[in-house]
């Protein structure tokens, strides 16, 4: 028989990081916001304009931007700081959001001025979702990365909870523009908390950290950004599986889309309300978060933010 081992098996490292927790609570702000806008935004395009067109309107006003500047997004991603990325966007969400809440506020029936404000949420969204893909190997140790993300998909199971029952009930006894105003207001502060975040990149290593001198040159900049957005569209059409599933997912989210975001909602305005189809949500959520992440799942996830 072996002798017994002196060596105790080592803790798995923790993801709470000083980086971690500014990050966490800033996503958790922005996460309960957000969750509140599709109920505040359908419920309240119906009721100033009564029209389903403008609410699609709306909608397409955030989603093409979104979708069309994704690989742009991309990106600058890679090359830019991701905290003062995601500091930036979280701030032109918070700014467009805010003008979103006063269009309702103030009763302006200008259509336009909203889908300025939906499109501006759209750009910020096509740069927001990449930083956040890769930044949590910036904040926690190698090991952790597999319980930072299950910490972060139940966080936002619960935040996507909590949200669409609050608008409901916003919608229900105020107005759609007061959700819209808690929501500008959390993403707002959670670009501020995200400012805070020490040494957000030091950890990265970087790939163009030799080029970096050259792309403080607008030109030299501008000629790397062309050539690594041309080599990713490239790369990704070169695949015809990875184009078929991509554009099939596209599809199949902007069906689902329009049930939950205009169908939805235009049947419910004249049966449950607004307060019931913001508790149809939040039971449809509850399941999720119940279950929450697997440990086989936040292993997976793990490895795919590594390879961001």
């Amino acid at each position: 028989m072996p002798p017994p081992s002196d060596v105790s098996p080592s803790l798995p490292a923790s993801p709470w990081t000083p980086a971690f927790t500014r990050f966490f609570l800033a996503q958790c702000l922005s996460w309960l916001g957000s969750s509140m806008t599709p109920v505040a935004l359908s419920f309240g395009v119906l009721r100033a304009t009564g029209s389903t067109t403008d609410l699609g309107l709306v909608l397409a006003a955030n989603t093409i931007p979104m979708v069309a500047l994704l690989l742009v997004g991309g990106v600058v991603a890679d090359r830019v700081p991701r905290r003062a990325l995601l500091t930036f966007t979280h701030l032109v969400a918070g700014l467009a959001q805010a003008g979103s809440a006063m269009w309702f506020l103030l009763g302006v029936q200008a259509l336009p001025l909203l889908l300025v404000a939906a499109a501006l949420n759209g750009f910020a969204s096509a740069f927001t979702a990449p930083a956040l893909r890769g930044i949590i190997t910036d904040l926690v140790p190698h090991d952790a990365i597999g319980r930072a993300n299950a910490v972060r998909i139940t966080s936002r199971n619960l935040t996507r909870m909590l949200g669409p029952a609050a608008a409901g009930l916003l919608v229900a006894v105020a107005n759609a523009g007061w959700a819209l105003a808690i929501d500008a207001a959390f993403l707002l502060l959670a670009s501020a908390v995200l400012a805070t975040i020490p040494n957000a990149d030091a950890a990265r290593p970087s790939a163009h950290a030799s080029a970096r001198p050259d792309l403080l040159r607008v030109g030299a900049a501008l000629r790397t950004f062309v050539t690594d957005t041309s080599g990713g569209w490239r790369e990704f059409t070169s695949h015809r599986w990875l184009w078929l599933v991509t554009f099939s997912f596209t599809g199949m989210n902007v069906l689902i889309g329009g049930i939950w975001l205009v169908l939805g909602p235009v049947s419910a305005e004249d049966t449950i309300g607004a307060a019931g189809w913001g508790s149809c949500l939040r039971r449809g959520r509850s399941a999720r978060c119940a279950a929450g992440p697997s440990p086989t799942a936040s292993h997976r996830v793990g490895r795919w933010s590594r390879r961001c």
